[in-house]
């Protein structure tokens, strides 16, 4: 019995830092699009983008990835004067930040390339604002008010990535979200990863 448990103990030895390489952490930043489509009117947005995240090698051709991205925040401002009022200010603003959890499948182009696929779901959260002030006949008015809301949504993406060294890789990648309302939002990144 002695034996069969110091042996367990041993395989257990051999086999955590195998397990542990396949773990890596990763970090990216770039431009993330918010487009808008009420009808016949479009319009859209750019903002920065950054994540942080982690994820499991199950072999080289498949991984899973847990991420946090802040996708940034758009808005717009508008200023006037007139008769009616000395001052009118208004601010409206959005911002988009999201928890996703996906599926990486990829295929090798060489020593250190690789083209990959990614297909998820993520947690998508919007945030908006509004505030304004006023100042008419020598009073001051002013007011806000936020809300908030979070859907499940798909996530699919593609992207390429370059070992230069055996635990270090870049990676460029562009990725979209599923519509939300008249609400769509992609991202193009690029970033680091670090295998353990």
């Amino acid at each position: 019995m002695k034996k069969q448990v110091i042996g367990v103990a041993v395989l257990a030895c051999v086999s955590m830092p195998s397990l542990a390489s396949n773990f890596y952490v990763l970090a990216d930043a770039g431009k993330s699009k918010f487009e808008i489509d009420v009808g016949s009117s479009t319009g859209s947005l750019k903002e920065n983008v950054i994540s942080i995240g982690g994820g499991y090698k199950f072999n080289d051709n498949v991984a899973i990835e847990l991420t946090y991205r802040d996708l940034g925040e758009i808005g717009e401002e508008s200023i006037d004067y007139s008769d009616d009022y000395d001052f009118y200010s208004e601010k409206g603003t959005v911002s988009a930040s999201a928890f996703q959890l996906s599926v990486l499948g990829a295929i090798s182009l060489g020593e250190a390339a690789t083209l990959y696929g990614r297909v998820g779901v993520a947690d998508l959260e919007l945030e908006s604002k509004y505030k304004y002030n006023v100042i008419a006949n020598g009073q001051h008015f002013s007011g806000s008010e936020s809300d908030s809301d979070s859907k499940n949504k798909a996530v699919f993406g593609v992207g390429l990535s370059y070992s230069f060294f055996p635990s270090f890789a870049v990676r460029a990648e562009y990725s979209q979200y599923g519509e939300w309302e008249d609400l769509t939002i992609s991202t193009t990144t690029i970033g680091l990863t670090y295998q353990f």
